[in-house]
């Protein structure tokens, strides 16, 4: 169980707009750790308030965070060969937009897989920032990966350092999400871009509770909108976008939710953005619990009726389970 250090919380402002009003969402989170989640009433950013300080979320990425989040610590060279596949999932969704020798930072880490993809398969010169010591040393150590050990507000790098930067997974855990963009377009090289990939919160609220969908590990949380504006009024050109919520035939990628948004973004001149209306995003959430609660209560029939499904297509195999789904017109079948 975690112990949050209330002498290490502070109070903050909207990381996007600076505005201080906002309205209360919940009150817990996952893990049973009493947390305020909060939505800005002028932009719709979604933010634990109050929240860690710097020093209070570093030492619980090193002391805590693991343990929490995994329950279990993964061993690293599992973790490794997990992110070498997500790398190539990476590197398939970029495709024409790569060149080989690109210079490639990765912000969150890890021990370093997914940089070794581009490293093998495109011949780039890669570089890391990870959190956790213990991965970036492994990474190090093991494969010869330059990953640096810390927070990215520990570094500075020269500007146009990278041709590409990416943050998968990781926006979330940063405590300024809108100043790392402003950083990362510091770095890029003229028309260097962003690859990010980030939970879409409103979309997990419809397959979980409210409580469960907030975690400390998080301290924001986007909706497809406030991403967007956030991504745009840090100076990038969105040039690709892809949301599970649009996809519901996609594949699940192994130990991945289909919760996420895939954006590739340009470097660009930063643009005065119009904000989303917070009442629609609230609107939305409050309309996916809905739906949630109501899929709970029936959950057994749901269940049931995967498993049939499940059954039905490995039986018919995929040609023959693609087939019948363009005759039902089933655009919902996974």
């Amino acid at each position: 169980m975690v112990k949050i250090d209330w002498a290490h919380l502070e109070q903050v402002a909207c990381n996007l707009c600076q505005n201080t009003e906002t309205q209360l969402l919940a009150t817990n989170s996952r893990f049973n750790i009493p947390l305020n989640t909060v939505i800005c009433t002028h932009c719709g950013l979604i933010y634990h308030n109050p929240r860690m300080t710097f020093d209070g979320f570093a030492n619980f990425y090193e002391q805590d965070y693991r343990c929490l989040i995994e329950h279990d610590t993964r061993p690293v060279a599992e973790l490794f060969q997990a992110q070498i596949k997500h790398g190539e999932r990476i590197l398939t969704w970029l495709d024409t937009y790569l060149s080989r020798g690109m210079r490639v930072l990765d912000i969150g880490s890890g021990p370093g897989g997914q940089l070794w993809a581009f490293r093998e398969r495109c011949g780039a010169q890669v570089m890391g920032v990870e959190p956790a010591v213990e991965h970036a040393q492994w990474a190090r150590e093991t494969h010869a990966l330059d990953i640096r050990s810390g927070m990215l507000e520990d570094f500075s790098f020269d500007t146009n350092s990278f041709d590409l930067v990416i943050i998968s997974q990781t926006l979330n855990h940063l405590l300024d999400p809108f100043g790392s963009l402003q950083h990362v377009h510091s770095q890029l090289a003229p028309n260097g871009k962003i690859f990010l990939e980030v939970i879409d919160f409103v979309y997990w609220t419809r397959l979980s509770t409210l409580t469960m969908a907030t975690t400390i590990d998080h301290p924001y949380m986007f909706a497809q909108e406030t991403l967007r504006a956030m991504i745009e009024q840090a100076g990038f050109e969105i040039v690709k976008w892809e949301a599970d919520e649009d996809m519901p035939n996609r594949t699940r990628e192994p130990g991945q939710p289909n919760l996420h948004i895939r954006v590739l973004g340009v470097k660009s001149e930063p643009r005065t953005v119009k904000y989303p209306s917070y009442r629609d995003i609230l609107k939305r959430i409050e309309n996916n619990q809905r739906i949630y609660q109501r899929k709970h209560r029936w959950y057994w029939v749901y269940a049931r009726i995967d498993r049939a499904k499940g059954m039905l297509r490995r039986i018919m195999g995929e040609r023959g389970w693609n087939t019948m789904k363009n005759l039902a017109g089933e655009r919902h079948m996974p």
